[in-house]
């Protein structure tokens, strides 16, 4: 498969207001996203909640969107992606306001069930938005250049959410979500175009759909290869971040404002490689990126297969950055990649797969992490648990997560392979 070479250098006026608003808005998702994992001591000692059940607190979150992504990708092929993705801002803005309010633990899943329904009509839609109004020549670059927004979120997020959560409390990174989102739905409804069809025209049949989008996964091997590495990839990556930020403030006693600064480290890498990966992935197959950057996570993750109470800090800062170069190289090439695969009526579908992998991905990979804290720890609180058990949780997670990226590696060198034959036939 041929990627053909980049025909201009310049964004026109519509390029540059559907990247304005799109960075804009994965910024904003990605830094509350990031923000979140480092909460989760600090809400689990609050509300009393187990090792086993704080991480709900991000599965609740993930599992919603990883259901609703498809339906909100269709639905906005066929009715338009902007009355998807905005109303979908205004979702995510109000229930992050409320979450402000909750009591209880239950409380707060119910809001982030509910934010997360905004979540998946946003998502869902990014990319496709994007791929709407690129050529395949010039998508790579505009694709690197959103990713690294997100990767930028995720840097930010840790640093800031550990100033506010030591001295506001950790409401007031909710607060924070709130305002940005509110920022954000006003610029969308202004900037966006619009690119919605006659309501009265619109049919939808969702069994037809769900053959399609089945046809879809079962005739084209790259085209499913693709979306399940970004599963395993998008997973890792996430929960990679979820338990070393548990290890540096639990195990090794640091502050969240620190424990912040430590995990930057992964999303820096992320934000500088990005943008290069996606423009070299207009010019070089993404498929070898694809690959490349997997390698280069495997390696990462494999280093904490050997955490342990005395691993020293610079081998969690070293583990995050080569994880982080890895996802760099490998998130805009997939993308690019995955969007390659389908005809420009199906973006919508399309990018919301792969949002669902991805969503699908963290939270497996969370609950795969609860799970097995409950196996060694049961339901004792994540405050009181004995740190050579809570090690144990963390190895052994290492350990069923390096296979996994073994496994995704595999797939990718495979994908190289069957895109080879296609380019020869």
């Amino acid at each position: 498969m041929e990627i053909p070479k980049v025909k201009q250098e310049q964004f026109s006026s519509e390029q540059k207001a559907v990247c304005f608003v799109v960075i804009m808005i994965t910024f904003l998702t990605a830094v509350f996203g990031s923000s979140v994992n480092l909460l989760v001591p600090t809400i689990g000692k609050e509300f009393h909640v187990s090792a086993g059940m704080v991480g709900w607190i991000m599965t609740v979150f993930t599992i919603t969107v990883a259901v609703l992504s498809i339906p909100s990708g269709r639905l906005a092929d066929i009715i338009g992606k902007r009355r998807i993705f905005v109303p979908g801002v205004f979702i995510f803005a109000i229930f992050s306001l409320a979450a402000i309010f909750a009591q209880n633990f239950p409380m707060l899943l119910s809001f982030r069930i509910l934010q997360a329904v905004g979540g998946a009509m946003l998502f869902s839609t990014t990319t496709a938005i994007v791929a709407s109004v690129f050529p395949e020549g010039e998508r790579g670059k505009a694709v690197g250049l959103v990713i690294a927004s997100m990767y930028v979120g995720l840097m930010v997020g840790p640093v800031g959410a550990g100033v506010m959560n030591d001295f506001l409390g950790w409401r007031s990174v909710f607060i924070a979500a709130f305002t940005l989102s509110a920022i954000a739905f006003i610029i969308a409804f202004k900037k966006l175009p619009n690119d919605g069809k006659n309501l009265q025209d619109i049919s939808l049949n969702i069994f037809d759909d769900i053959k399609y989008i089945f046809r879809l996964f079962t005739g084209n091997f790259i085209y499913a290869s693709l979306n399940i590495i970004a599963l395993f990839a998008s997973g890792v990556g996430y929960v990679m971040i979820y338990i070393m930020s548990l290890y540096v403030q639990v195990v090794m006693g640091y502050s969240s404002q620190t424990a912040g600064l430590v995990l930057i480290s992964q999303p820096i890498l992320m934000t500088a490689i990005s943008p290069y990966a996606g423009k070299l992935s207009d010019r070089v197959s993404p498929f070898k990126l694809t690959a490349l950057g997997m390698a280069i996570c495997t390696v990462g993750v494999v280093i904490g297969v050997f955490i342990n109470p005395h691993f020293p800090l610079w081998l969690v800062i070293g583990a995050l950055a080569i994880s982080g170069m890895g996802f760099g190289l490998f998130g805009p090439s997939n993308t690019v990649a995955v969007m390659a695969c389908v005809e420009a009526k199906d973006y919508g579908t399309a990018s919301a797969v792969l949002v669902t992998m991805r969503y699908f991905g963290y939270s497996s990979t969370v609950a795969i992490v609860s799970l097995i804290a409950g196996i060694y720890m049961g339901n004792i609180p994540l405050a009181d648990a004995e740190i050579d058990l809570l090690i144990m949780t963390m190895r052994t997670s290492f350990v069923v997560f390096s296979i996994l990226c073994t496994f995704g590696l595999l797939l990718a060198i495979k994908c190289i392979t069957h895109s080879s034959k296609q380019k020869g036939a």
